[in-house]
C-alpha cells in the first residue's frame, strides 16, 4: 500500500459551526485517501475520503477521536459537521468520518486533536507498507524510479519502526545503564554481605560454641546469625521504599500515558532482594552452626 501524507501541523485555526463561534486549535495533516489502509487504522464511524479532490469541491474531513471529544460530541455527532479551516484559505467543509486516536509523536506527548485532509500540494512524505522478509529489493527499485520521476532530488528513505526506534533511543540507554550498575550494585552488595557475615560469625564463635553444648538446634543458631541481616534489610527497605517511588513517578511523570506504581512491584524487589541477602549469609551461618563446638570453645 503507498500514500502520501505532509508532516503533522499543529496549532491551526478551526472554526466548527453550530458547535461554538470560537477558534479551535488542533493538528492537521495532509493525506490521500490510501492513508488509513496503508496505515491500517480503523474508521470507528463515517466513512473514508469518498474521492480524490477535486478543484472547487467541497473539502472532506476525518477527525480522530480527541478531536470529536474537544467538542463534546458524539462520533455520529460529529458526522456531517461543518467545519472552517483558516490555515487552508479559510476552506470550509465536513467531517465525513471519526478515525481511532493514533500517535503522530512519541509516547510523552499526549494524542492531540486532529483532522485530516487531502491536499495533494502539501504532500511532503510517501508512505509504502512492505511485506515482512527482505527489504532491499523493494527499496532498490524505489530508488531507480525515483531517479527515472525526479532525478534533480536526493532519494532518501527511512523505516517507521526505525524512526519510532529513535523517540526512545534515550530510554534504552538509560534502562541499559541502570541494569549495569544495578547488577554491579547487587555483586558489590552481596560481597560486602559476605564479609560482614563472616565477621559476625567469627566474632560469636564462642557464643555459637557455647549454645550448641548446652542444646541449640542448627536453626535456632543460623536464625541467631540471620538476624541482624534481616534487620538491615528491613531498614534498607524502610530507606529505599520512598526513594524508589519518587524516583519511579519522576520518571514515569516524562511519559503522556503510563501506568502507575502498584505496591506489589516493590514487595518483589523487597523479596528478591532479601532472598539474595538470605542466601549469601546462610552459608557462613550454617557453617558456624555444623561446626564441631569443641573446635569453637578451643577458638581463640
Amino acid at each position: 500500500m503507498v500514500s502520501p501524507l505532509a508532516v503533522p501541523v499543529a496549532g491551526v485555526g478551526i472554526q466548527v459551526e453550530s458547535v461554538t463561534d470560537e477558534a479551535q486549535y488542533v493538528s492537521t495533516l495532509a493525506v490521500n485517501r490510501h492513508f488509513l489502509a496503508t496505515m491500517k487504522l480503523p474508521v470507528i464511524n463515517g466513512s473514508n475520503f469518498t474521492s480524490d479532490p477535486v478543484e472547487g469541491q467541497e473539502r472532506q474531513f476525518i477527525a480522530n477521536e480527541t478531536f470529536v471529544r474537544r467538542l463534546n460530541l458524539t462520533p455520529e455527532q460529529a458526522l456531517g459537521t461543518r467545519v472552517r479551516v483558516f490555515f487552508l484559505g479559510d476552506k470550509e467543509g465536513t467531517i465525513v468520518g471519526v478515525v481511532e486516536d493514533f500517535h503522530t509523536r512519541s509516547l510523552h506527548d499526549e494524542i492531540e486533536p486532529l483532522l485530516l485532509y487531502q491536499n495533494p500540494r502539501g504532500y511532503a512524505r510517501l508512505l509504502i507498507r512492505l511485506q515482512s522478509g527482505n527489504p532491499q529489493p523493494v527499496v532498490q527499485e524505489l530508488e531507480r524510479r525515483w531517479k527515472k520521476i525526479a532525478p534533480e532530488y536526493p532519494f532518501v528513505y527511512e523505516f517507521l519502526d526505525h524512526e519510532y526506534d529513535a523517540l526512545y533511543r534515550l530510554e534504552q540507554r538509560v534502562g541499559t545503564l541502570i541494569q549495569a550498575f544495578t547488577g554491579l550494585a547487587i555483586l558489590v552488595a552481596c560481597f560486602g554481605l559476605y564479609g560482614l557475615s563472616s565477621y559476625s560469625t567469627v566474632q560469636r564463635t564462642k557464643e555459637i560454641g557455647i549454645r550448641k553444648v548446652l542444646g541449640a538446634t542448627v536453626a535456632s543458631i543460623v536464625g541467631l546469625l540471620s538476624r541482624e541481616v534481616t534487620w538491615l534489610l528491613v531498614v534498607a527497605f524502610v530507606i529505599a521504599l520512598p526513594c524508589a517511588l519518587y524516583v519511579a513517578n519522576q520518571w514515569l511523570s516524562d511519559f503522556a500515558y503510563r501506568i502507575q506504581p502498584e505496591w506489589w512491584m516493590f514487595l518483589i524487589a523487597a523479596l528478591a532482594a532479601a532472598f539474595m541477602a538470605l542466601m549469601t549469609n546462610i552459608r557462613q551461618a550454617l557453617k558456624a552452626a555444623l561446626a564441631n563446638p569443641i573446635e569453637a570453645l578451643r577458638y581463640e
